[in-house]
Parts: C-alpha cells; sequence; structure tokens
C-alpha cells in the first residue's frame, strides 16, 4: 500500500509546505520537518519547505488570539485550480492563544475555517516542542487524538518510548494522503 505515495526509487512522497513565518529559525525549523518526516515514513510521506511566505499588515503573526484571526489566515491559503490546498500551509506565529481558555496559550492547531470548512491549515507557535508540527499534520491528515502514552496524538509522553503512530493513524494518514493526491496535490 505504502508504493502508492511513493516517489522514485521508492522514496516516501514529499509533500510541500508553505510556510507563512517572518524570519523563521532554520534550526528550529529542521527539527520540526526532522521528527515529522520520521514519524509520517512509515505512512509513505515526507515534507519539505517549498516556500516561505512573510506576513502582511493586513495579517500579522506575531499573535494569533482569537477564531478570527484563524479564520483571517484562511485569505492565504494557496489552492489549486480545482479549489483544493495545493501543498500543506502552516502559519509560524509568536504567540497562539487558546480560543476555549484564553489568555492560556497552544504549541499548535489544525484548523478548519468556520465558513468553509474544506480550507484547513496548521498554525504553530515558535514556543513548540520539536514534535508539535508532527502531532499537527496528524490532525490534518485526519487523525483524532489519542490516550495512548507516547503516542504523538496524545498529549501524554512517559519518556519510555519515542513518539509513534499506530497502524490505524498510519492508514488514515494514507487514506486522506490519496484524497489530497486526486486533489492535486502532487510530489514536488
Amino acid at each position: 500500500m505504502l508504493t502508492a505515495f511513493a516517489g522514485p526509487e521508492g522514496a516516501p512522497r514529499s509533500v510541500p509546505i508553505v510556510l507563512h513565518a517572518d524570519a523563521p529559525d532554520a534550526t528550529w525549523i529542521a527539527a520540526q520537518l526532522e521528527n515529522a518526516n520520521a514519524l509520517f515514513a512509515p505512512a509513505g510521506l515526507s515534507f519539505s519547505i517549498a516556500e516561505t511566505v512573510p506576513s502582511t499588515p493586513a495579517r500579522p503573526l506575531a499573535s494569533i488570539d482569537d477564531r478570527a484571526a484563524r479564520d483571517a489566515l484562511a485569505d492565504d491559503v494557496a489552492m489549486s485550480p480545482r479549489g483544493e490546498p495545493a501543498q500543506v500551509n502552516v502559519f509560524l506565529t509568536d504567540r497562539l492563544i487558546d480560543v476555549d481558555d484564553p489568555p492560556s496559550e497552544r504549541m499548535g492547531v489544525h484548523w478548519h475555517r468556520r465558513r468553509h470548512r474544506a480550507v484547513h491549515y496548521v498554525i504553530v507557535s515558535r514556543r513548540a516542542w520539536p514534535t508539535t508540527l508532527a502531532h499537527e499534520l496528524g490532525h490534518y491528515f485526519g487523525n483524532p487524538h489519542s490516550r495512548t502514552p507516547n503516542n504523538i496524538m496524545s498529549y501524554e509522553r512517559d519518556g519510555t518510548t519515542p513518539p509513534f503512530f499506530d497502524a490505524a493513524q498510519l492508514a488514515r494518514i494514507r487514506s486522506h494522503a490519496r484524497r489530497y493526491v486526486r486533489a492535486g496535490l502532487e510530489a514536488r
């Protein structure tokens, strides 16, 4: 089943990320990608930054404080001619407020625009742990939270094993990835 996503010579299919960020820290980004790529490799996917887009005065990324600010980011989501995401859009912010428990902060979210649920993207705080992007991409590719300790989709870590996706989660990732491929997400 993994061969459906394999690139040349069986390599994982590369999923392009458009990083919306001001002055991203290359070391921090590399650590996030390294963890995401290691966790998604069994599903036949890898991620790379295809483009970095700075914020605009109309949509600054310094602090995302409420639902309206999260929804507004959708205006910057790159779409294919068929109206589907052409790649995964990741917004990097200095501060991400928990909209259900302000003024608490979140490390990251997978967000669906409320008026157009097909438009979705990832928002990550610069203070996020090295596996936060992988966790949010897990949501992007259809996985809910898990109660299994050390599972990447769980908030519970005991350090006995590295984070992982289980077989059902990997199958869900593959299924969602097939839909994105059909919708225009192509290997780059």
